[in-house]
Formats: structure tokens, C-alpha cells, sequence
């Protein structure tokens, strides 16, 4: 059986694995395109912020992800059941 904390480390794991290599090929892939087709000479660079606060965000929403589609079981249970039944069940 898989747990909460396992299945939010696992999905997290990769969130921010893919998160990272994404940030890292999207400025390997960007910058030659700034260069290569500026209509003048600049000297473009991905600031430093942005590297790191990119994986932060999307590791952030896939944690909102992950939350609500935790809650969405719980919901729907307590939606289509009677309100007496919900209130017992705390």
C-alpha cells in the first residue's frame, strides 16, 4: 500500500526533477535565439532569480496539484452523502 507522504515525495521527485532540466534546456535553448536574432548587438543572460524561482514554482504547483486531487475523494463522498452522515463521520 502506498502512503500519502510516499506518494507526495514521489510526485514531488519528479516535479522538480523535471523542473530543473526544463529550466536548464530552456535557457540552453533560448539564448542562441536572443543572440541569433537580435536586431542589435546585446549580450543576453537568464538572470539568476529566475533559474531558481522557476523549479520553486512549478514544484509549488504541482503540490497544489497534488492537494487537491487529495481532497477531490473526500469531497465528492461528502457532497453525495446525507449532511447527518458527513457530520458522524469527524
Amino acid at each position: 500500500m502506498i502512503t500519502t507522504a510516499r506518494a507526495v515525495g514521489q510526485l514531488g521527485i519528479s516535479a522538480l526533477a523535471g523542473a530543473v532540466a526544463g529550466t536548464a534546456l530552456g535557457n540552453v535553448w533560448v539564448l542562441p535565439l536572443i543572440k541569433e536574432r537580435s536586431l542589435f548587438k546585446v549580450t543576453a543572460a537568464v538572470p539568476a532569480w529566475i533559474t531558481i524561482t522557476v523549479p520553486a514554482g512549478m514544484v509549488a504547483l504541482a503540490g497544489l496539484a497534488i492537494a487537491a486531487a487529495g481532497a477531490l475523494g473526500p469531497a465528492i463522498w461528502a457532497a453525495t452523502s446525507r449532511t447527518t452522515t458527513a457530520l458522524h463521520t469527524e
